[in-house]
């Protein structure tokens, strides 16, 4: 990343009396043949072959002249998509590359939106530091086949009504960095389309951008990545917010098993007392128990498939998919 800020540096930065403005890019096209691509700032490579789902760091950019940013492919000349913007001073702004470079590959966006390769621009964003029981973030959403809804966090508040794909909230917001279930509601009948967890409790104090990223339905997007939520920080780091750990990476540190005995499913838990619900992928509440430490608890049939949601009593939470 040092490259980065010193090629940003060099490609922008010259004596002026305007105050520099600050730039970020996001990498969220989900498109399967952009798996990396090379990112140019006024015609020169300030970053090869940059992964999916990460993020450059914030990096100075001069104010009083607009800049061409633009991506190829990995390793290829032919310019994908390019942008000419010009920066406020002492901005702070987050571009995010989404879309797909061959629609015909692609599902078509539900409510008739364009798909193709572009740029999200999120201005404004946070610099300053925060009390470490603050989290703000500024919401996007990246995926392209995902149909309007109002997106709520649950027994919270709601965060973005009616929002599609490129959709985003104008302004910051202030959270608790803790555990959240974000609902998304078709907004005529606010009837649940989809429900996802958020867990925002490592980002306490820091400013971020949160971003839908992938597709709803992936086997009709060419096999891309499946829907998911991210944070990029300040620094460029990339944090999956949208699935915490798992009860099997974890078994040994949290003490709750999960398995499947005559055809049903059993949790059993060694350590200290666990809340744990299920849920359907729907996002409906199909089960709400507690479990205590050194006992067992049969869940029974829960259907064809669900998401197993375990909270320790500490706040520490862990997932797990369950296919019958």
């Amino acid at each position: 990343m040092l490259k980065v800020i010193l090629l940003f540096l060099l490609c922008t930065l010259q004596a002026t009396a305007s105050d520099p403005a600050l730039c970020q890019v996001i990498h969220n096209s989900a498109d399967t043949s952009l798996s990396f691509v090379d990112v140019y700032l006024n015609g020169s490579k300030i970053l090869g072959k940059m992964p999916f789902r990460t993020a450059t760091p914030f990096v100075p950019v001069a104010s009083d002249a607009t800049f061409r940013l633009a991506v190829t492919r990995a390793d290829a000349k032919d310019t994908l998509l390019a942008l000419t913007y010009r920066p406020e001073p002492g901005i702070a702004t987050t571009f995010l590359l989404q879309g797909v470079a061959d629609t015909a590959r692609y599902a078509p966006n539900p409510d008739g939106k364009s798909i193709r390769l572009g740029w999200g621009i999120l201005e404004n964003i946070t610099m300053k530091s925060l009390p470490k029981d603050e989290v703000a973030v500024k919401i996007s959403n990246g995926c392209t086949d995902l149909a309007m809804a109002d997106l709520i966090a649950r027994d919270v508040a709601p965060l973005l009504p009616s929002m599609g794909y490129g959709g985003a909230t104008p302004t910051t917001i202030i959270m608790p960095p803790q555990q959240y279930e974000f609902l998304l509601l078709e907004p005529m009948t606010h009837v649940l389309v989809r429900s996802l967890q958020a867990n925002l409790t490592t980002l306490g104090g820091q400013p971020a951008v949160v971003f839908f990223s992938g597709f709803a339905n992936p086997l009709t997007n060419a096999g891309g990545a499946p829907l998911g939520l991210y944070a990029a920080m300040l620094d460029g780091t990339v944090v999956n917010i949208g699935i915490p750990t798992t009860v099997e990476e974890m078994a040994e540190k949290v003490g709750i098993r999960v398995y499947v005995r005559h055809g049903e499913w059993i949790v059993e838990c060694n350590d200290g007392e666990y809340e744990v619900r299920v849920y359907s992928l729907l996002g409906e509440e199909m089960t709400n128990v507690t479990v205590a430490a050194g006992g067992l608890h049969i869940l029974g049939t829960i259907g064809s498939t669900g998401i197993l949601v375990a909270k320790h009593r500490s706040g520490h939470m862990v997932t797990k998919l369950l296919i019958r």
